[in-house]
């Protein structure tokens, strides 16, 4: 079967995985079922998507990862459960978020350097 580049996975709707055909597996399917909001887009119009995914009609849970535009491609990713989520965000609470922040200024100023190319 020949990958339908058609076949988005925007909301409700259903993608074959380029990796999955090109490897000879069974097709990978994914289902937006809940677009929570974008992490940031980068100059190429990608953008890092946190959603809530349903991958081979399994049960949904959280994604985050890069997606083209129009959602007809995707990079690697993470997917956590509803549980995973809550101790990520009990860890980030007693912790709190400072990190590096000289490093994340110089990573948003390579991004819209790039932009400006």
């Amino acid at each position: 079967m020949k990958y339908d580049i058609e076949n988005t996975c925007t909301d409700n709707a259903v993608m074959e995985s380029p990796a999955a055909y090109k490897s000879g597996r069974d097709a990978i399917s994914c289902r937006i079922v809940e677009h929570i909001g974008v992490l940031r887009t980068n100059a190429n119009g990608w953008s890092r998507e946190f959603n809530v995914v349903s991958w081979n009609d399994g049960k949904p849970r959280f994604d985050i990862r890069d997606w083209s535009e129009d959602h007809t491609k995707m990079s690697k990713g993470i997917t956590i459960s509803g549980n995973e989520l809550k101790r990520i965000f009990d860890w980030i609470s007693a912790r709190g978020t400072g990190i590096n922040e000289e490093s994340e200024a110089a990573e948003e100023s390579e991004v819209k350097e790039k932009a400006e190319n």
